[in-house]
């Protein structure tokens, strides 16, 4: 089994792999969760860097409408399986990230079947009882990439 450090180092390169692991003194499982999603570039970069892994999670976001999807409510058809659970930090995180990171993945008329999955993932009731609080998170994730920004590179 990988490690976290190996996981963010193939992902994401070397030169944030402290932060995506240790987040300066942050939860060492949030740090994990984080360093193993491809998104994670773009939470922390910042200018033209930030511009260029838009694009590239964009790309990511439409392979997973496109062959994960497809034409389907869930992505097991008509009713949540595991995979819906493996994705399902899409549904949460990406607006945090459109928030905290200024950036705009689902824009209105982009990734239609992705946009419906999600607001049926998140009115699934169980689901929906279950999903953190979103001012708490919001807090808590602008507070990570301000340190995250802030922390030179190695």
């Amino acid at each position: 089994m990988c490690s976290p450090a190996r996981i963010a180092e193939c992902c994401f390169g070397s030169s944030r792999k402290a932060e995506a692991i240790d987040l300066a003194g942050e939860s060492e499982a949030f740090g994990k969760v984080l360093a193993a999603t491809a998104f994670f570039s773009l939470f922390t970069a910042t200018g033209e860097e930030q511009v260029k892994h838009l694009k590239e999670a964009k790309e990511l976001l439409k392979i997973i409408e496109e062959q994960g999807l497809g034409k389907r409510k869930f992505f097991n058809g008509e009713s949540i399986g595991l995979t819906d659970i493996v994705f399902g930090w899409i549904a949460g995180w990406l607006d945090i990230l459109t928030e905290v990171g200024g950036v705009k993945l689902l824009e209105p008329g982009s990734f239609p079947t992705l946009q419906a999955w999600i607001e049926n993932f998140k009115e699934h009731s169980v689901i929906k009882e279950n999903l953190p609080d979103h001012d708490g998170m919001l807090a808590f994730y602008k507070r990570v990439r301000e340190k995250l920004i802030a922390s030179p590179t190695q």
